[in-house]
């Protein structure tokens, strides 16, 4: 691959690297752990679902979990037949689950933050009503 001096996108000006088994190799390692991830996060996202508040998390879990394991199986077939438009279909499936999760993380660490808030401010409040009388 050689960048261009636009920084922000590359070409592919050698794609001789396909004919290395070595590549398919780390293709099928990749997809084969992110099929594993997709699928123990779709069920910790079905879980999730028995509830009214967790299914508002386990639905979007369970899809973009769904969006992975199909990144996976492009990865394969890109392994396969080396045709490099199922390795944009990777790239484009693995972007959205990579967007969706760090949407998440942001939520997550606002509700957390805003958790110890809550807990710093109701222990004060403890603190602020006990007796001063210990004797």
């Amino acid at each position: 691959m050689e960048q261009t001096k636009d920084t922000s996108k590359v070409t592919l000006t050698n794609i001789s690297f396909l004919t290395n088994g070595q590549i398919e190799e780390n293709i099928d390692k990749m997809a084969s752990h992110m099929k594993f991830f997709s699928i123990f996060n779709i069920v910790q996202g079905v879980i999730l679902c028995f509830t009214i508040v967790g299914a508002i998390i386990g639905i979007p879990v369970i899809i973009y979990h769904l969006k992975l394991n199909k990144s996976a199986r492009s990865y394969r077939r890109f392994a396969e037949s080396s045709d490099f438009f199922y390795l944009h279909k990777a790239f484009e499936d693995q972007r959205k689950f990579f967007l969706f999760y760090k949407i998440l993380l942001i939520v997550m660490l606002i509700f957390f933050v805003i958790y110890i808030g809550v807990m710093v401010y109701l222990v004060s409040l403890g603190i602020m009503s006990m007796p001063q009388n210990f004797a």
